[in-house]
């Protein structure tokens, strides 16, 4: 990757993730707090031309906004920096696919997983609104599906300057097909165009349909949803959905929702959401993304030094699929590949059994991390000896007090706090604390105790 720098103040590049028009985005290792960052770098080029300077400032004055934005929803900045006329921002590296991918592929979700995603995006949104920042581009390739099966919605404040977003109006920033009337028409804009790009969306997930950016600025949005609901007339779940999205999608700006919350609220009415049908959808979703996410293949920043442990595990795992060729697989494979996903993806297909691929696949992208792949951006040495001290046996006990109280998350969530802990006794409490019900945690610390 020529021109690429090894570090951005202190942090070390790893590998490029992605490249747009107006920067590239790397995968970065944090040495202070050793952790997995992505790093945005502001094309060097934008800043040689007329507009350079309000381009650094349009980064950098969005940037703080975005990181007045603290939510579980939304990808967070960490940082902000500039070195060798680059203009970096640092966020929270997302192991996560956009939700314009499973749509592109035409993947039909479930009413619960489109509850689910809907859900959160507004729950994102209402944190924004309240610090009076609003997104202008939501879209599917601004919603992230996480392993986990979290949502996160990237780009706040951010938003991006590619010709293919401008409207014909000039000044307006955003995506034509998500865009409100008033954007279109090059209006400022409040918070109810993110309602109205949240609500397109939705539309989108229920039916397949979204406007003709050829059309938009010929006929109104009302007459497509209307078009919407006549040609896919008695569709369910469309049309038990017919109230809300037509308020949600209203020309006039005063005839939406007035809230994210609101919208929110009429959502979660009508899918009836409870507590348990969260995690329930939680879990779809998890199951989804990782059975359909792609090889995300990673253009190495340096040679590729492999974590042995992963390999190790990896060579375990494959082993109990094909037998003892799966040693000399993985030795060969790791020489050729460039990254943990497309490692994993080509071990894969030397396992025959569909069903029985599918199953090495969940078990290890379930786990899969960059930072337990690559020797260097790995867990601290202590905590690996907290996992060596435990052994197998005792965490797969713990798993299952865990999954007792906590079902199919207990196994994640284990994995996650061995990374995080050196003690056994802080490590137990931290999974307690996962547990709603005091009496319930008792019990569990009694249990592994």
């Amino acid at each position: 990757m020529d021109g690429s720098p090894d570090k951005l103040g202190k942090y070390e590049i790893r590998a490029l993730l992605g490249r747009g028009a107006m920067g590239v985005v790397y995968l970065a290792h944090d040495p202070d707090i050793d952790r997995s960052v992505a790093v945005k770098v502001l094309h060097e080029h934008l800043l040689d031309t007329r507009e350079g300077q309000s381009f650094r400032e349009r980064f950098k004055r969005e940037a703080q906004a975005a990181a007045r934005c603290l939510h579980p929803n939304i990808v967070t900045v960490f940082d902000l920096g500039r070195e060798k006329n680059r203009d970096f921002i640092v966020m929270e590296y997302v192991q996560g696919e956009e939700l314009k991918y499973f749509m592109d592929t035409g993947y039909a979700f479930s009413l619960a997983e489109i509850g689910l995603i809907t859900g959160e995006v507004l729950k994102a949104l209402s944190a924004a609104h309240r610090q009076g920042i609003v997104h202008r581009d939501i879209k599917p390739a601004n919603i992230i599906l996480m392993d986990d099966g979290n949502i996160k919605v990237a780009d706040f404040g951010v938003a991006r300057l590619d010709q293919s977003d401008l409207t014909s109006a000039g000044n307006t920033v955003g995506t034509p097909s998500y865009m409100s009337p008033e954007g279109l028409r090059g209006e400022t804009v409040d918070h109810r165009a993110d309602l109205f790009s949240t609500a397109m969306v939705l539309l989108e997930l229920l039916s397949g349909r979204k406007p003709d950016r050829k059309k938009l600025f010929s006929r109104s949005i009302a007459e497509f949803v209307d078009e919407v609901f006549v040609e896919l007339e008695g569709q369910q779940p469309l049309c038990e959905f017919e109230s809300l999205l037509r308020k949600g999608l209203a020309e006039d700006r005063e005839g939406r929702f007035d809230s994210a919350s609101a919208f929110q609220e009429k959502l979660e009415t009508l899918l009836s959401i409870s507590g348990g049908d969260q995690r329930s959808a939680v879990d779809i979703l998890s199951d989804t993304v990782i059975a359909m996410k792609p090889p995300r293949r990673m253009e190495a920043q340096q040679s590729i030094e492999w974590n042995e442990k992963f390999l190790q595990g990896l060579e375990s795992e494959l082993t109990s699929y094909i037998g003892p060729l799966a040693k000399l697989l993985v030795k060969q494979s790791t020489s050729s590949e460039t990254d943990p996903e497309s490692l994993v993806s080509s071990l894969a297909k030397h396992i025959d059994d569909e069903s029985e691929r599918s199953s090495f696949l969940r078990e290890v992208r379930k786990n899969l991390t960059v930072d337990q792949t690559l020797k260097g951006t790995g867990a601290k040495q202590e905590n690996a000896a907290l996992i060596e001290t435990l052994g197998p046996e005792q965490l797969e006990r713990i798993s299952r007090e865990l999954a007792y109280f906590l079902g199919p998350l207990a196994k994640r969530l284990i994995i996650e706090e061995a990374r995080k802990h050196t003690n056994t006794e802080v490590f137990c409490q931290a999974l307690a604390e996962k547990i709603e019900s005091v009496e319930e945690r008792a019990a569990f610390l009694k249990s592994v105790r």
